[in-house]
């Protein structure tokens, strides 16, 4: 047990004690002691053994999981061992940061003659508390803060002290909401970010209780710190992106690159593949543009095995999945030392690419701040991990994909126009499906023979009429889209035919888009959001259209004509509501 919460129990004198959700108790101060008469120090008590009413208690303790961490219960007539005095129990629940059932209660109750006099008030104990906790109002007016939320959290310089002044990610109509919640349902969470009095913002999960004996219009907000699991979490996936994405040729223990096959027999293919063989002899930086699904990465891996660099590495890094709080360490190392949770000297992606090729995909996604340093990068060649003193040089070759507007960025100021620019240096379109259908016969059989080894199926062929649905259908997910439903057909084919038992686009099995247009989120008059606000909104909106799916032939990526993978990482990042 953290030694800390042994201290709050010196904050009466009267008798408590603190026990885990099981009613084991942990400890117990003088005062239950002398209630309960003669304990030794290793009897292994519970909470049960203290009142007569145990199923009343146990109710207590369930209590927790609908009214909130802080709440009273008065237990009239209850007899504490030798007492017959009545009991009246405050107790409040502590997160130890671990699994939930770790946590553990903190009681404290008084003996009194009847009648009852009030209980003690909630906030009784809450000063002593490693972690913040406020009363907040409607108007979320802070109207009382425990010692830790003091020290942590800024205090305007005027009188107000309103909860916008820390949090940074909802306004006061979505507090509103929250309230509404917590008032309706007892008790409310979500995830956000504060402002801590150093300026810093560091992310939290916000509960709040509506506690009962104060205003009905309050409640009790209780912030857990996520930011050791948020590194943990960015860790993690740093890690499975870097086994999934990080491929490394060796001529001596491999032989010669793999080449890259570029299914095609449309005329706008022969154009890429000629731009391909130009440019994959040099060094010159290219830029990929194309809608989701077009094979841009396929056209990067192809410029890389052809070019001097085969036999070094070719680093995947998809600027949209990156945690951005972590995307400049991931990007450019760090030394040891550098942040909190950097146990060890890393190594980024542009050393891991030395010699090499990096392919930035979603390069739309990098936050503006890395854009200055990806434009250093690209008129040096070097750059500073994190924490570090000293410059680093690379030799890397830089392709860059992204299925967005460059320009358009560049003319609302999301996108650097001196990194558009050094980008744009040899640039590759590649086209729609639907701008090359006499494609979809080679595709299919190539997909055919890609999935026939791991998919127990008789298939070995695609008959004209297959093709001819498909090639009646607009593919918004391009190649990716069809590929899927290859792989679909060839589990459903009962015979030596590629067969579909659906419509394409239908809503049955790969579920067409709902639509093309996307109601926008309402905003009211006079109403100004910053730019993550309303992409959340916007965002919560299209999974709504589309009934929560996110990835498929469907989905709100298919829609938004992003990544999934993506997407998912916005949906993370901006706590959007699904």
């Amino acid at each position: 047990m953290n030694p800390s919460l042994s201290h709050v129990l010196a904050l009466t004198d009267q008798p408590a004690f603190i026990a885990t959700l099981q009613a084991r108790i942990v400890t117990m101060n003088a005062a239950l002691r002398t209630v309960l008469g003669e304990v030794r120090e290793d009897d292994d008590l519970v909470t049960l053994d203290i009142f007569d009413n145990h199923a009343e208690y146990r109710g207590f303790l369930r209590g927790f999981a609908t009214v909130g961490p802080v709440q009273r219960l008065r237990l009239p007539g209850q007899r504490v061992r030798s007492s017959e005095a009545e009991v009246i129990l405050c107790a409040t629940r502590l997160a130890t940061g671990g699994p939930a059932d770790t946590d553990v209660v903190v009681g404290i109750f008084q003996h009194s003659p009847a009648p009852v006099p009030p209980a003690p008030e909630p906030t009784d104990l809450l000063d002593e508390l490693p972690l913040p906790v406020m009363r907040v109002d409607a108007t979320g007016q802070i109207s009382y803060r425990n010692d830790y939320a003091q020290r942590l959290l800024p205090i305007p310089p005027n009188a107000t002290d309103k909860l916008a002044d820390i949090d940074v990610q909802y306004t006061i109509d979505d507090w509103g909401e929250h309230l509404h919640q917590a008032r309706q349902y007892g008790q409310r969470s979500y995830d956000s970010r504060w402002r801590k009095r150093d300026g810093s913002v560091f992310p939290v999960r916000v509960t709040l209780c509506a506690v009962r004996g104060f205003p009905a219009q309050s409640a009790l907000v209780v912030a857990d710190d996520l930011s050791e699991l948020r590194r943990q979490e960015a860790q993690l996936r740093a890690q499975e992106e870097n086994a999934q994405t990080v491929e490394t040729y060796h001529a001596s223990s491999r032989g010669a690159p793999p080449s890259v096959a570029l299914v095609s027999v449309a005329p706008a293919y022969d154009r890429i593949r000629e731009q391909i063989k130009l440019v994959a002899e040099t060094d010159a930086t290219v830029l990929i543009t194309g809608e989701t699904g077009t094979g841009k990465e396929l056209v990067a891996r192809a410029i890389h095995s052809r070019s001097p660099r085969a036999k070094d590495a070719l680093v995947v890094v998809n600027c949209g999945a990156l945690p951005r709080d972590l995307i400049e360490s991931e990007l450019f190392g760090h030394q040891k030392g550098a942040f909190t949770g950097a146990n060890r000297t890393k190594l980024g992606r542009f050393a891991q690419a030395d010699r090499g090729t990096i392919f930035l995909d979603e390069i739309g996604e990098m936050p503006l701040e890395l854009q200055t340093r990806l434009l250093r990068f690209l008129q040096e060649g070097e750059f500073t991990p994190v924490g570090a003193e000293r410059s680093v040089h690379v030799d890397v070759r830089v392709i860059a994909a992204t299925n967005r507007d460059l320009k358009a960025m560049v003319e609302a100021g999301d996108f650097r126009a001196d990194l558009y620019f050094r980008l744009n240096v040899f640039p590759i379109h590649t086209p729609p499906l639907r701008e090359r259908r006499e494609d979809i016969g080679p595709l299919v059989d190539h997909f055919i023979g890609k999935h026939r080894s791991r998919i127990p199926t008789l298939v070995e062929t695609c008959p004209d009429r297959t093709l001819e649905r498909l090639a009646a259908y607009d593919f918004p997910g391009n190649i990716r889209e069809l590929e899927n439903i290859v792989e679909r057909a060839l589990i459903t084919s009962p015979g030596r035919e590629l067969e579909l038992d659906w419509d394409v686009g239908s809503d049955e099995g790969a579920t067409q888009r709902t639509s093309d247009t996307v109601l926008l989120p309402e905003v009211q008059p006079g109403q100004i959001l910053s730019l993550e606000d309303m992409q959340r909104r916007y965002i919560e909106a299209v999974l709504q259209q589309v009934g929560g799916k996110v990835s498929g032939q469907g989905g709100a990526a298919e829609l938004l004509g992003m990544n999934p993978q993506t997407l998912f990482s916005k949906i993370r990042k901006l706590n959007v509501k699904r």
